[in-house]
């Protein structure tokens, strides 16, 4: 099954029974969309999704993750905004001990 007929599997489950919206804007996020995954991811908020406590570490988010709307959702759901850091970006000091 492709990714984008499997979002529409997925929201077709939403009519039937329960699938997560959280899940769905994964989905969205990895095939490139910019709204889509905002408009699931405010629907997982509404709903107190248990998935959102991923939001800041969910590798399949990082393409929205620039977003402003990121950061905003970040917010509202009160986690703290966590800044990843790159292995090229992180150089780690040692104390030098003589």
């Amino acid at each position: 099954m492709q990714e984008g007929s499997e979002c529409e599997a997925r929201q077709a489950q939403r009519e039937t029974g329960y699938s997560s919206a959280y899940v769905i804007a994964e989905l969205y996020a990895d095939l490139g969309e910019k709204d889509q995954p905002f408009r699931w991811l405010n629907t997982a908020y509404q709903e107190r999704d248990p998935w959102l406590v991923g939001l800041e570490t969910d590798f399949l988010l990082d393409p929205i993750r620039s977003d402003p709307r990121f950061a905003e959702l970040v917010r509202k759901v009160g986690l703290p905004l966590f800044r990843r850091r790159t292995l090229r970006s992180h150089s780690p000091q040692r104390d030098h001990v003589p």
